[in-house]
């Protein structure tokens, strides 16, 4: 067994929709109830708010996209198929789409949407409770 280290930078991307505040979701393509905040591996030489820009475009086809504020970070650890420990420092931002122009469709080929959702929607709809936990304590509108 072996233990790795890794970071991944998001963000939670907010847009008014019709006077209402949603919250933007990546549609992963193997399961398609599952919804998540975009995020991603950074890769060598690049910031974290680089990071959470290109990994925004790949998951959820949206170019327009601006970073407010830094959030924090968590760690998250898990167990590989092979039986390696990672533990994942996820950083995210804050961020807001204007507008109401349709994405271009993902350019990673693991997500095939983004949906827009209200902050209780997007709660419910997260999978993953570390996530679920984090976008409660930063966005305190539940």
């Amino acid at each position: 067994m072996v233990q790795r280290t890794a970071t991944s930078a998001g963000a939670i991307i907010l847009r008014d929709v019709e006077g209402e505040l949603k919250i933007a979701l990546a549609q992963h393509r193997m399961n398609s109830k599952t919804w998540t905040l975009p995020k991603g591996h950074v890769d060598p030489g690049e910031s974290l708010e680089q990071t959470a820009l290109r990994e925004i475009y790949e998951e959820t086809g949206l170019l327009n996209v601006q970073l407010i504020t830094y959030l924090g970070s968590f760690i998250r650890e898990s167990i590989k198929s092979n039986g390696d420990v990672e533990q994942k420092t996820i950083h995210f931002y804050l961020a807001y789409s204007p507008g109401t122009e349709a994405p271009s469709a993902p350019s990673d080929p693991s997500f095939i949407d983004v949906g827009w959702f209200s902050p209780e929607q997007a709660f419910e709809l997260i999978p993953n409770e570390d996530d679920r936990a984090f976008l409660k304590e930063h966005l305190p509108l539940m």
